[in-house]
């Protein structure tokens, strides 16, 4: 049995995923558990590898030691995308986002990155155990050369389609914008996945590849929404002016992005089977 299990690991792991994480949604509720891809890769290494596959996971979690140019991209390129697009967006006629976070509430900016850094929150959830700290590595693993980029297209595509639940969650932004627009959001899904496995196989770190450029990933996100942290509390639907059309260009900024990346490492990613091995 343990055989089996390991095995078909990866495919269970997206299964369990996808039970645990929509349980409020197909039991008449709304939305989603956050938390849903870490529970389903703890759950996975702990039956099939105990104690030292749990062990090997929590040291990636925990690496920081990086480049200045490395922490650079996982703290700010996902505000260099945003802030790229916001200025072809104004430039091409359209108009600014409102900022109103950053002009009202930015005194409650590491409130709001506390609550995504918890399980419940989003990247707390998603990333540690999860996307890029169970899924990514064991799917490197199994096509050499082509490992990261068959990898990042693999997670960029669930991690969208697991949020189906929101596009039907009156409050959040997926539903405002319809479900139409899942398809574009699967592109940007894609692209950053992409960016997280380049800086995840350049440091073999977690944090930096999972955590850090998901939080930034979501703080940057409130640039283009007339979002709120008291609002938020109160139940209002923040993703009621979203704009499709800096959303769409903002996808694009970040699919040339990725594409850039992939072209400039020949589809590696930074990815080394003999590193991997020496976890």
């Amino acid at each position: 049995m343990k055989s089996l299990l390991k095995r078909y690991q990866i495919v269970i792991f997206f299964a369990l995923t996808f039970i645990i994480s929509w349980i409020p949604w197909y039991t008449g509720g709304s939305g989603f558990n956050a938390w849903g891809p870490s529970l389903a890769g703890l759950i996975v290494v702990a039956v099939v590898e105990g104690r030292k596959g749990i062990g090997d996971m929590l040291r990636r979690l925990v690496r920081w030691r990086a480049s200045i140019g490395v922490w650079a991209v996982a703290l700010l390129g996902p505000v260099a995308i945003t802030l790229v697009a916001i200025g072809i967006h104004v430039l091409t006629g359209g108009e600014a986002p409102p900022f109103t976070f950053w002009e009202q509430e930015w005194y409650l900016a590491p409130v709001f990155m506390l609550i995504l850094l918890l399980p419940m929150g989003g990247p707390g959830g998603e990333e540690p155990f999860g996307w890029r700290g169970y899924a990514l590595p064991k799917l490197q693993e199994k096509w050499g050369q082509w490992g990261p980029l068959i990898a990042s297209l693999i997670i960029g595509t669930a991690w969208g389609v697991w949020h189906l639940p929101e596009f039907y969650n009156p409050a959040s932004t997926q539903y405002a914008l319809g479900i139409g627009f899942l398809g574009p959001m699967i592109i940007s899904w894609i692209a950053h996945s992409i960016v997280m496995a380049w800086l995840y196989n350049k440091t073999g770190s977690v944090l930096l590849g999972g955590l850090i450029y998901h939080l930034m990933l979501d703080v940057s996100s409130t640039l283009l929404v007339d979002f709120t942290v008291t609002g938020m509390f109160r139940g209002e639907q923040v993703g009621s002016r979203a704009d499709l059309r800096l959303l769409t260009l903002q996808i694009v900024v970040s699919a040339l992005v990725a594409l850039i990346l992939v072209i400039g490492t020949r589809g590696r990613l930074g990815y080394s089977a003999k590193d991997e091995a020496g976890e």
